[in-house]
This record gives C-alpha cells, structure tokens and sequence, in this order.
C-alpha cells in the first residue's frame, strides 16, 4: 500500500491503531491483516482528502498526522453530504431513456451506495461497478472521490439531453442500435456522435484525405457552434462532449478504411 502522504510508516500504525479501537469497540484490539489493511487505507484515504483540499493554510505549515487524518475525515463526510444533495436533486428529473445500465446504476445502484457508504472505516470503498460507462477517466479516483466524479458527469449527460426533444433522443438511440436498452454505451456520446455524423456530411470534408488533427479541430469548432446556439452556449457540457470528438474521427477514418 504506497504511502504517498509525507507522514512516517509509524505514524500512520498509531493512527491505523486508534481506528481499530473504534472498529473493535476496544473488546478487541487485535484484527484480521485484510481488514488492517482495510484501516490502514481508511487513514491514508482521509490524509489525502485533507492534502487535496484548499485548507487555506500557508503551503509550509504542516499539521500533525492526526490533524491531517481528522480534519480528512469531515471532509470526506461533508463531501458525501454535498454529493447526495446533488444525486437526490438530479434523481427528481432524471431520464434514462430505456437503457437498463444507465437505469440500473443511477436509479437502483447509487441509493444503495449512500446506504452503505463507510465513511469512517472504509471510505476508499465505492462499491458499485459504475456498468454506465462516462466519458471521463475515474481510474486514479476512489471512495466517495469516484462517485461525485461520476454523478458530476451524469449531470452534465443529463442536461445535454434534456436540452433535445426526448422523441429525437430515441430516435437517435434506436437509429444507432434497435437493442441499445440493453448495451453498455453512453447515451450522450452516440447522440454527439450522430450531430458530428451530420457536420461531416454538410462540411463535405473528405475525411479520407484530411489529417485526424484538422478534422478534430473542425468538429470541435462544430461542437463550438452548436453548443452556443442550442444549449445557452454551456461550456461544461462542450469540455465534456469534446471528450467523444477523437475516438469519433478515428472510427470514422477506420470505417472507411474497411471499405
């Protein structure tokens, strides 16, 4: 387990220690090496929510262990406060369009997190498999880190959409693949992918001939434009749908190559 906190192996064992006394009830002091472990990766998770957040306090000033790993805790806490206030307000509009992951992880699968969420013994854990894949990476985060990451995505999928009229959505899904319900595909990436279907063939580019960062570049100008004319010109929606635009140009030169 790397320890990448700054603080020495004996330090973060007394911490581990303490913890364990409170998971043990103090009956016991002695623990499985796999739930040690478990412990020992609560700290470290703790210290590092507190090293990443803006403390406010001078770089140089460096507080004790147990600051770092207290003050790490309520953030983790108040950070799992905020992203179930999110998750239950974006919970109230939410669509799903018929695809049975998107469903099964928004609607079913995050309740049980915030149900089951240990923030004091095991707040590395987030539990659920995530089967609705986002466009954004979450692999380096963890805990409550990944799932605020994830529904922050799935926010920004969801006012994407609501943005269109839900019968051109299903239209585009079912376009794309008659079962799409039961596919693990994002839903707002095939819907980006059908309007950068429609510039290409209006620009009259020949993708063929045409280098992979030209044709990039002009779909994201494309994207550009109709992100300011038909979603109030949202600029976190064109970063996060600009994520789809090189897998797009690649596929599309690939498919041409097939024929």
């Amino acid at each position: 387990m790397e320890n990448d906190t700054g603080y020495t192996l004996e330090e973060l064992i007394f911490l581990t220690g303490c913890l364990s006394e409170k998971y043990t009830g103090k009956e016991n002091t002695s623990v499985r090496y796999e739930t040690a472990r478990q412990l020992m990766g609560a700290v470290l998770y703790c210290i590092r929510m507190y090293q990443h957040q803006d403390t406010g306090l001078p770089a140089k000033v460096r507080v004790s262990a147990g600051e770092a790993y207290q003050t790490g805790y309520q953030c983790v806490v108040e950070k799992t406060r905020e992203t179930q206030q999110k998750y239950n307000r974006l919970i109230m509009e939410f669509k799903d369009y018929g695809n049975e992951a998107y469903y099964d992880t928004v609607v079913r699968g995050m309740p049980e997190f915030f149900r089951r969420y240990d923030a004091r013994f095991c707040p590395q854990d987030h539990m659920l498999t995530l089967d609705y894949p986002v466009l954004r990476r979450l692999e380096g985060l963890c805990g409550i880190c990944r799932i605020a990451e994830y529904l922050r995505c799935i926010e920004l999928e969801q006012r994407f959409l609501a943005k269109l009229p839900e019968k051109s959505v299903w239209e585009i899904l079912l376009e794309y693949h008659p079962e799409y319900e039961g596919l693990f595909i994002n839903l707002a990436e095939i819907v980006t992918d059908w309007f950068m279907g429609k510039m290409l063939t209006h620009s009259g580019m020949d993708v063929d001939k045409t280098d992979v960062l030209e044709v990039e570049r002009r779909l994201q100008e494309g994207l550009q434009k109709l992100i300011e004319e038909r979603f109030g010109n949202d600029q976190e929606i064109l970063e996060y749908l600009g994520l789809t635009v090189h897998d797009f140009v690649v596929l599309q030169k690939n498919r041409r190559k097939d024929f």
